[in-house]
């Protein structure tokens, strides 16, 4: 199933050190895949597209040297 780019979701996946995000279940789908594979254990969150700043600043204050990757295209994407 795939969902348009601003349907609101994020996807959300914690795999090792890294967090990574999708606007598309397509792509967050491929990199579940790859760490069920490489038996990396992972997480998979949901949010609300409008909630992830919050979620970021969370994130930053509980683990300031984990490694985000914003996977979404345009300004609001790329590493943070």
């Amino acid at each position: 199933m795939s969902w348009p780019p601003d349907h609101g979701r994020l996807y959300a996946i914690l795999g090792a050190d890294i967090l990574i995000v999708f606007d598309d279940t397509d792509s967050a789908g491929d990199v579940l895949t790859m760490l069920r594979v490489a038996e990396v254990p992972y997480e998979v969150h949901v949010f609300n597209a409008a909630g992830w700043d919050e979620v970021t600043r969370l994130v930053r204050a509980v683990n300031p040297g984990l490694v985000i990757r914003d996977s979404r295209p345009g300004p609001v994407g790329g590493r943070s």
